[in-house]
């Protein structure tokens, strides 16, 4: 879910998935991704054999169990609404799992919020010569053996998990007496939109290994994507490969600061429970004319993962046009909207 979860991911070389059978573009142009076809993309999706962490393991294998109907549904409405650049992305997986880590029981699970984000991640391996792509959801998504929240509940959750993993208070903002930032609509309000939102941050992770780091394990280069024009200039202090080429969920960067610095503002409200500062401090991260959303200034990676997932739901079928939050004391804010103000913005999403 980064999820944040929300997630995260590893420093691998790039590679074309076997199996992917070659149709004709879907975009008609000379350069246009070829997509595999919505069969040949639910045939990636596998539960995850567990125990596995991303954090440390490598080469991610599927198990035995089969992917119940629900959730195929989800996947496959999702797919169904997807920019073909982004069907092109997900052919180039080796997998989509469904990560059943902390559930009791995988088709019928329920895990806190910072959990589901944890359990969500996208990876690009390296080590003993894993040269695969990953992306894995939790499977507490699908809480109950149901369907996937719709997008302004998956949405709420995740800030949720964010603001509870900044700091411990963050959970004590959803307390009474306090009310709490609360996403409230969105267009398409569906659970195919969350699942395509879900599936395009975690391919953001691995879409940026590719576009920033080319050889596996190697160094960095901005020039490499964009013409070296993705970033806003004086955003970032420093843009590199993060320590162990991992970065958990709402982790604030050690070696990159944003300006302004929201993350390091927010959590001095939170510490000191000024949930009245936390909310105007709230507000200007998700207004800021450069910035996709929350993650956004955790770090330069989430930055980027923020900003893809934007691009692929601004460009779905239908496009969404209408996530509104609803910040105490504060009016109503449609982030899809609210792009058009957003030049910055505007700037970084032209370079997908």
């Amino acid at each position: 879910m980064r999820s944040a979860v929300l997630i995260v991911f590893l420093g691998i070389l790039a590679i074309a998935v076997s199996g992917c059978p070659q149709t004709p573009p879907l975009i008609a142009t000379p350069t246009a991704p070829e997509a595999c076809t919505a069969s040949d993309l639910m045939n990636k999706v596998r539960f995850l054999q567990t125990p596995f962490d991303p954090r440390v393991d490598s080469s991610p294998q599927p198990s035995t169990l089969a992917v119940p109907a629900n959730i195929r549904s989800d996947l496959q409405s999702a797919f169904a609404i997807a920019p073909a650049s982004f069907r092109a992305k997900l052919c180039e997986l080796s997998y989509i799992f469904i990560d059943p880590t902390g559930c009791a029981d995988p088709l019928n699970c329920v895990l806190p919020d910072v959990q589901l984000a944890r359990n969500s991640w996208g990876l690009r391996g390296y080590r003993s010569g894993d040269t695969g792509k990953y992306i894995a959801t939790s499977a507490g998504l699908w809480r109950n053996g149901g369907s996937m929240p719709k997008l302004s509940d998956y949405e709420a959750g995740r800030l949720r998990a964010v603001l509870q993993q900044l700091h411990p208070n963050g959970a004590n903002w959803y307390a009474a007496p306090h009310t709490p930032p609360q996403f409230v609509t969105a267009n398409p309000d569906t659970p195919a939109m969350a699942v395509l939102a879900a599936l395009a941050h975690e391919t953001g992770h691995v879409y940026w290994y590719d576009a920033f780091v080319p050889t596996p394990g190697g160094a960095i280069n901005l020039n490499n994507f964009c013409g070296g024009q993705f970033y806003t200039g004086g955003a970032w202090n420093n843009i590199d490969v993060p320590a162990g080429r991992w970065i958990d969920f709402a982790q604030p960067s050690v070696i990159a600061t944003h300006t302004p610095n929201y993350v390091s503002f927010l959590n001095s409200h939170l510490s000191q429970s000024n949930f009245a500062q936390a909310t105007a401090t709230l507000q200007a991260m998700l207004q800021d004319q450069d910035l996709a959303g929350t993650l956004a200034t955790f770090s330069p990676i989430e930055d980027f993962v923020e900003t893809y997932e934007w691009y692929v739901l601004l460009n779905a079928s239908p496009p969404l046009s209408n996530l509104t939050i609803l910040i105490p004391g504060r009016p109503a804010y449609n982030m899809a909207a609210g792009v058009a103000n957003k030049p910055a913005l505007q700037h970084k999403l032209a370079c997908f």
